[in-house]
């Protein structure tokens, strides 16, 4: 045997390993649980695959001309393997598993309940885990403000103002006109006319179908500016149906969605309802009544199994 034939068997028991590993990698991140990184890092790992498996590259190179060859092949996978970790990392560190636990869909539900309960107790002034500043930190609300408040501080000083309703607002205040465009809708709010109103800009049209004037509406706004003297929401949507939104999204990944906060004790009580959760079978109280005394035991029964 001479050293070429060597070589080449060599080089293809290693790339059979390269190969196969990379294969197997790639079909255990595909599965309709995983985040989009995870499929992401499959793409590069299949890639990997291909361009290694001897069948594999012997089928491709039999019908097209290879364009990568010796050492830009070799840097390729290099590039795809690093590629495929780095990615790999990234959707674990967003992934919804928590403490090497995850949620049931009935689970991800009753974890809803739970926040969406939280939230409405809380601004109903009752005894809730978080309260209305610390539900803004969660949301990533920057304030609660009036229409008529919005419109003062603009006609006092636009350049203050532009500066201060930087980021997300909730927005309240009585609609004094709907108009309809090609890009979505537009509600006047607190003035009597339109160019003197806060204009709230709005792409869902759904979204106002149910707003009438003289109705007392909340808004979640973003980009508030002014224009030739008018005073705009940018992006705004109905405050209630957004908040939803928003628990459902913390529910099915409250890491993801909960990774701007760094005040750690909020991240500690939201892993812990979460933990709690994790624990509760589809027989518990909870699923009937989040406030129920039996729901609270089989809660503390719970997160008492999370510290074992």
């Amino acid at each position: 045997m001479d050293d070429t034939t060597s070589k080449n068997k060599k080089a293809n028991k290693i790339n059979w390993t390269i190969g196969i590993i990379s294969l197997l990698i790639a079909s255990s991140m595909v599965a309709p649980s995983n985040e989009s990184g995870s499929i992401i890092s499959a793409i590069f790992f299949y890639l990997v695959a291909f361009m290694t498996i001897p069948p594999i590259v012997k089928f491709i190179e039999e019908r097209r001309r290879p364009i990568l060859k010796g050492k830009a092949k070799i840097g390729a996978i290099v590039i795809f393997i690093l590629a495929g970790i780095i990615t790999s990392q990234n959707a674990s560190d967003l992934s919804p598993s928590l403490n090497g636990r995850s949620l049931n869909d009935n689970q991800i539900k009753l974890m809803n309940l739970f926040l969406i309960n939280d939230y409405n107790t809380a601004w109903l002034g009752g005894d809730s885990g978080f309260n209305k500043d610390t539900w803004d930190k969660i949301l990533e609300i920057n304030g609660r403000v009036t229409a008529k408040s919005i419109l003062k501080d603009f006609k006092q000083n636009e350049v203050s103002a532009v500066k201060k309703y930087q980021g997300l607002w909730r927005v309240s205040g009585i609609v004094q006109d709907i108009d309809d465009n090609i890009t979505g809708s537009t509600v006047a709010l607190d003035g009597e006319f339109s160019w003197s109103a806060f204009n709230a800009k709005i792409k869902d049209k759904n979204t106002v179908t149910n707003y009438s004037k003289g109705d007392n509406v909340k808004l979640i706004c973003s980009g508030i500016d002014e224009t030739i003297s008018i005073v705009y929401g940018n992006n705004c949507n109905d405050y209630g149906s957004w908040v939803s939104e928003q628990l459902r999204k913390i529910s099915q990944n409250p890491k993801r969605y909960t990774s701007h906060i760094s005040d750690s004790k909020i991240h500690s009580a939201i892993n812990k309802i979460f933990g709690s959760i994790s624990y509760i079978d589809d027989t518990s109280e909870c699923y009937v009544n989040v406030q129920s005394d039996g729901c609270r035991a089989d809660l503390l029964s719970s997160s008492k199994k999370i510290s074992e």
